[in-house]
């Protein structure tokens, strides 16, 4: 089973929420005062209908939360807009100080929904990939690192990242490598087109088996100065946006009239990567690109304009040989495009 690590925030959230009708907010909230939670001194009315439903909502969201489950994702903010407008209407309607103080308190539910929404907290469980919890997205770059121990200079580890930020990655370790263990230190050197490597103090956060004597070892970087955090964001920005795993077959023809016939290795939505050999495509060349793709109803052809923006002679970044091509005009099929990236972005495999 795979353990994600939750921020105390997250945990909070749901206990909160587990518990609130324990704590008779919703009591409060509907009719003014406090009595048993599960509403049994009331009549059978439409209202203690209401606040029954939502204190089981509150329960289900706060579980659904805790667990990363999407349809608790989405029950937790549908919950939050639900009871805010109650919480509104009833401060309107009774004016009374139990009301501004319940209103009060779900506005600050509202913030922290708000504050969930962002892209790195809702990822868990939006995306298809398992992610854990992180304050920065991790992209998916096969990096060349190497790792020395600090308590143990003479062990030299020789491995590449399976994701990527400037604040960790993620690498994988052979059967027989050496062991890495939580806690332990170290300094990280990759290469990512700077003048010099870049070297960075590490630490070991997370371990975990991948395969038979194999494993995925997480790593967090330390005290990482402002000049070289620059250098990796402007890395990931130059090199990569979301792509998707997928073989499209695709034409490509340069200005100086070569014809390539290939497969596509990944696509994104400012571009893809052509596996090809025996090319003399070249770096800034431009390109007219035919990507075709399978539909239920047969083919659908894209062209669209392109610049070639690296080519890869050596199996760089665990790619093939070949080129990447960033669109630069649709000439045709951008909606068919636009629907394959939204199919990919739910079933396909994430690409390097």
């Amino acid at each position: 089973m795979r353990k994600i690590i939750r921020p105390i925030t997250i945990k909070a959230i749901a206990v909160l929420l587990i518990l609130s009708p324990f704590l008779n907010i919703y009591e409060y909230l509907f009719f003014g005062r406090t009595s048993h939670w599960l509403l049994v001194r009331h009549d059978f009315s439409f209202q203690s209908v209401i606040g029954l439903v939502t204190m089981l909502l509150a329960i289900f969201s706060g579980i659904g939360l805790y667990y990363i489950k999407r349809w608790g994702w989405y029950l937790f903010l549908g919950f939050s807009g639900y009871v805010t407008v109650f919480s509104v209407i009833r401060l309107f309607m009774v004016k009374t100080g139990f009301a501004v103080m319940i209103t009060s308190l779900l506005v600050v539910v509202l913030a922290i929904t708000i504050y969930l929404i962002s892209r790195n907290t809702r990822l868990p469980y939006l995306s298809n990939q398992f992610r854990g919890w992180r304050i920065r997205d991790r992209i998916p770059l096969a990096i060349p690192v190497q790792i020395q121990l600090d308590e143990n200079p003479d062990v030299s580890i020789a491995t590449k990242t399976i994701d990527f930020s400037e604040l960790g990655a993620l690498v994988e370790l052979a059967p027989d490598a050496y062991p890495l263990t939580l806690g332990q230190r170290m300094q990280i050197q990759f290469n990512i087109g700077a003048r010099d490597p870049i070297i960075l103090s590490g630490v070991v956060v997370q371990v975990r088996e991948s395969a038979p004597g194999a494993f995925l070892v997480g790593l967090k970087f330390v005290r990482v100065r402002r000049d070289k955090r620059a250098i990796i964001e402007r890395f990931i920005n130059a090199h990569y946006t979301p792509r998707y795993r997928v073989a499209l077959t695709a034409e490509c023809r340069n200005e100086k009239g070569e014809k390539v016939r290939a497969k596509t290795w990944n696509v994104s939505s400012g571009g893809c990567y052509i596996s090809a050999t025996g090319t003399t495509f070249e770096k800034d060349d431009r390109v007219r690109i035919e990507l075709h793709i399978p539909a239920s109803s047969g083919h659908r052809t894209v062209l669209c304009a392109g610049t070639v923006v690296w080519v890869n002679h050596d199996d760089r970044f665990g790619k093939p040989p070949g080129f990447g091509i960033t669109i630069t005009k649709f000439k045709k099929g951008r909606i068919a495009f636009s629907r394959l990236l939204l199919r990919l972005s739910r079933t396909a495999e994430m690409a390097r």
